[in-house]
């Protein structure tokens, strides 16, 4: 529906007594009559003296209308999501074949999981970007204004891993993703897409399960994740050895050319040999990281940290920057045990130095890196450096 559209309609007497809300919730991108169904008032009392329905809920017999609006929709438009809490089945919301996109309206859009779910909530595997059309990058895909719950059952999106079903030249935009029990951010190879505004709270079983928040996975490439936030409850293990973001290779393509800015973690506790971020790849950045009260949860870890570059089984090229404060060991047995580790050569890291040294470890055989790490925040006074290289190919200071 137009501006235009929207305007005539809500001009019409027909509209008169309709809210906006109703008035674009019946709407699915470029006109599309309407087939989102909304719950406008409470659902009476069933037989038994169930409790009424909350304003606005959406239960999973109103799938059928979610999923109707999805396979309606005509390209490039828009599938509104009122207000609501969208309960999907099996195999979740596909867009296979399709090029809209899902907006919502804030933290009251909520797609979930059934009890009897199985696989992604978002299965976005297939999705049409137009990558080889003259059409292709010339605006952006927008997703976003929506929460996904993984209903302690499911993964939150999921992206495909091949060049002929990834996603590509798409914006994902103030999304939170909760209480999953898979990854809640499986990006397969997606490229050149920007994930922005969103906060995911740690997948169950994480640490258990070795359940990465974050996965990227062969060439995925080109991507910028800004403000993107990790956070665990406050207490008890929830990121395994393989990372809470992993992006890695597949013996046939690395990831390269990923930025992130601005990202942090909050209450993350790391089994040993686990990292916030771990990549095995090349020409990835990492900026201006924060990071808010993470730990080890294995007293006296001798190799968890907060960032890791490791070799790549191919396209092994280096060339990662690492530009941020860069955390110390800290004080206890729950102190991480670096800052970052360095198992790849010809990379960069340079930055504050965090409490209270070992802030980088460079591990035997790294060569031809560069690290700086000046400043240092007070009482920092333990060496910043673990040069366990043996090389001299590598500047340090």
């Amino acid at each position: 529906m137009t501006r235009r559209q929207r305007r005539q309609a809500e001009a019409t007497p027909a509209a008169e007594g309709a809210t906006r809300r109703q008035l674009l919730g019946a709407a699915v991108g470029m006109g599309t009559a309407g087939a989102l169904a909304l719950t406008t008032a409470a659902t009476p009392a069933g037989a038994a003296g169930a409790p009424a329905a909350p304003l606005g809920t959406i239960d999973a017999a109103a799938y059928a209308s979610l999923a109707a609006a999805v396979a309606a929709a005509p390209p490039g438009s828009i599938v509104y999501l009122p207000p609501g809490t969208y309960d999907v089945p099996s195999g979740g919301i596909k867009l296979a074949g399709k090029s809209c996109v899902i907006q919502g309206t804030g933290r009251g859009s909520v797609i979930r999981a059934d009890a009897g779910h199985v696989g992604p909530v978002l299965d976005l595997t297939g999705w049409v970007f137009m990558y080889n059309t003259p059409q292709a990058f010339q605006t952006t895909a927008m997703f976003g204004g929506f929460s996904i719950d993984g209903g302690g059952v499911a993964g939150g999106m999921h992206m495909g891993l091949t060049a002929s079903d990834l996603m590509a030249g798409a914006a994902f935009r103030d999304i939170g993703i909760f209480n999953c029990a898979g990854i809640p951010m499986d990006l397969g190879r997606a490229e050149i897409c920007t994930f922005e505004n969103i906060m995911i709270s740690s997948p169950l079983n994480a640490a258990t399960n070795d359940t990465p928040y974050i996965r990227g996975t062969g060439a995925c490439n080109g991507n910028r994740f800004v403000n993107v936030g990790l956070r665990g409850p406050v207490a008890g293990a929830n990121v395994g050895r393989s990372g809470a973001i992993v992006l890695a290779d597949n013996g046939v393509n690395a990831p390269y050319g990923n930025l992130f800015s601005g990202c942090w973690d909050e209450y993350l506790h790391l089994q040993e040999r686990a990292s916030v971020v771990s990549i095995r790849g090349y020409l990835n950045t990492i900026a201006d990281w924060a990071t808010h009260d993470t730990d080890s949860a294995t007293p006296g870890a001798t190799d968890n940290c907060w960032f890791r570059f490791e070799n790549a089984a191919v396209e092994n090229y280096g060339g990662n920057w690492l530009r941020s404060l860069v955390p110390g060991r800290g004080d206890g047995p729950t102190g991480m045990a670096y800052g970052a580790i360095c198992g790849q050569s010809h990379n960069r890291i340079e930055g504050i130095k965090g409490y209270n040294g070992n802030n980088v470890l460079l591990k035997p055989g790294v060569g031809y890196t560069y690290i700086r790490i000046g400043g240092q925040q007070s009482g920092a006074a333990s060496t910043a450096v673990v040069d366990s290289s043996r090389e001299t190919t590598n500047s340090l200071a």
